[in-house]
C-alpha cells in the first residue's frame, strides 16, 4: 500500500525520525493470523504428554518422542521464527528455544539407539535441565511486564524444570513424579492461554481473561493502521 503524506508545515510535526515533505511511504500490512496460540499449544500439549509420562500414567515410548520432535520441536521452532519476523522478540526467543529443547530431547534418546555415542548419565541430564532452568528464569523475569497467564506459564515451568534438575542429580523417582505433576499444571496454563487468545479473537471481546494484555488483533497490524492514519492526517 502506497500512501502520500501531506506537507508538514510546523517543526513540531517533524519528530518521526526524518522529514516527510511530500514523501511517499510504503506500509507493508501484516494480514497473517495470530501465530502465538500455535506455539503455546505445541508447548502445552507436548509438555502435558511428557509430564503424564513422568507421573507414571504410562511408560516412556515412541509416542513421547514423536510428539516432542514434530509438534513440540519443529512446529514450535517455526512458530518462534514467525513471531520474530512479526516483531515479537520475546515470543520468538521463547518458542524457538523451547522448540529446540524438544528436538534436542528427541535426539538425546534417539542417538544412543543408533550407537553413535553412549547415552547420557544422570549428571549429564541434570546439567542439561539446569541450564534450561536458568534460561526459563530469564524469561520469567521478562513476563513480569506481561499478563498474569504469561507469568504463570513461565513461573510454573521454572519450578517444573528445577524439580526435573533435582530429580536427575539425586536420581529420585519421587521428585521426578513431583516434576511431572507440576508439568501438567504448567501445560494446562499454556493451553488455557492459547484458548483464551483464540476465543477472545473469535468473539472480538474478552471471554477468557488473561490477567492483563488482552489486546485483540495483532500489534503489528495496529501499528500499521496508526501509521497510515498519522500519515494521512491534515497537519
Amino acid at each position: 500500500n502506497v500512501i502520500e503524506a501531506h506537507p508538514i508545515e510546523s517543526e513540531a510535526n517533524i519528530q518521526l525520525g526524518h522529514e516527510m515533505h511530500n514523501e511517499i511511504f510504503v506500509v507493508n500490512e501484516d494480514n497473517s493470523g495470530q501465530i502465538g496460540p500455535l506455539g503455546l499449544l505445541a508447548f502445552g500439549l507436548t509438555t502435558m504428554l511428557a509430564s503424564l509420562c513422568d507421573c507414571g500414567a504410562f511408560d516412556f515410548c515412541s509416542v513421547v518422542l514423536a510428539m516432542a520432535f514434530i509438534y513440540g520441536g519443529v512446529c514450535q521452532f517455526v512458530t518462534g521464527i514467525l513471531e520474530w519476523i512479526k516483531g515479537d522478540g520475546f515470543t520468538g526467543v521463547a518458542f524457538s528455544s523451547f522448540g529446540s529443547f524438544w528436538v534436542v530431547f528427541t535426539f538425546i534418546h534417539a542417538i544412543p539407539v543408533f550407537e553413535w555415542t553412549t547415552g547420557p548419565d544422570e549428571n549429564a541430564l541434570g546439567c542439561f535441565m539446569l541450564i534450561w532452568t536458568i534460561f526459563d528464569l530469564i524469561l520469567f523475569i521478562c513476563t513480569l511486564k506481561k499478563s498474569v497467564c504469561d507469568m504463570l506459564v513461565f513461573g510454573i515451568l521454572f519450578l517444573h524444570l528445577l524439580l526435573g534438575t533435582i530429580a536427575n542429580f539425586k536420581e529420585s523417582e519421587k521428585t521426578k513424579k513431583a516434576a511431572g505433576y507440576v508439568g501438567v499444571i504448567c501445560a494446562a496454563c499454556a493451553m488455557y492461554t492459547a484458548a483464551a487468545v483464540l476465543i477472545n479473537e473469535s468473539f472480538k471481546k474478552v471471554v477468557l481473561p488473561l490477567g492483563g494484555g488482552e489486546k485483540l488483533g495483532d500489534p503489528i497490524k495496529n501499528k500499521n493502521e496508526y501509521l497510515k492514519k498519522l500519515l494521512t492526517e491534515d497537519f
